[in-house]
Order: C-alpha cells, then sequence, then structure tokens
C-alpha cells in the first residue's frame, strides 16, 4: 500500500502530456487543476486534447479554475487485478504553462 504524488506542467498548448513517463500502476488518482492556471486543462486517454483549433473527436474530461480554485476529478478503484497506469493517463490545456497535481494511491 502506498501513496504517491506529482506535477504536470504542458509547456506547450495543444500538446498532450502523459503523467508518468513509465508503467506506474495505482487502484484510484485524484488530479487538480493549478489555481495559477490561465486556462482549461484537459483529462483523458491517450488522444486526449485541447479545445483550440479544427474539430474533436474527444475533449477530454475540462479542469478548470474558478474564483481562484482549481477543479478536480477522480477516479476510483477498478477492482480485481485491473489499475489505472498513469503512463496512459494525459493532460492537455488551452494555454501554455498550464499545470495539474495529482494523488494517487495502491493498495
Amino acid at each position: 500500500m502506498g501513496l504517491g504524488n506529482g506535477n504536470v506542467t504542458v509547456a506547450a498548448a495543444g500538446t498532450r502530456v502523459a503523467l508518468a513517463a513509465v508503467f506506474t500502476p495505482c487502484d484510484w488518482l485524484t488530479l487538480r487543476a493549478n489555481a495559477a492556471n490561465g486556462g482549461v486543462v484537459y483529462v483523458g486517454g491517450p488522444t486526449v486534447k485541447n479545445n483550440t483549433g479544427g474539430p474533436k473527436v474527444y475533449i477530454g474530461h475540462p479542469l478548470a479554475v474558478a474564483a481562484g480554485v482549481g477543479d478536480w476529478v477522480s477516479f476510483r478503484e477498478l477492482g480485481g487485478a485491473a489499475y489505472i497506469n498513469l503512463q496512459d493517463v494525459y493532460v492537455d490545456a488551452d494555454v501554455n504553462g498550464d499545470k495539474v497535481a495529482y494523488l494517487y494511491g495502491r493498495k
């Protein structure tokens, strides 16, 4: 059992970034947009995109900032032998340099 955490910065808006560079399994995951972000951050799989430019198939779950507080989303335990791999979770942003913090756990 253990906890882990991290931060991801989307250096270039429109360029998705994985939460982890290597296989990192977890049972649950919570992400939160940085309160200083200048726009919306999107969370999803390898096809997640920001909301600028041409037509999108999937833009992901938006995390916005309102009244100085970053929005958040949690992915719950999948159960059994299933897990969430942080290497397969991506974020993208509408503004260069926006950030997401995350906390995850493993039984």
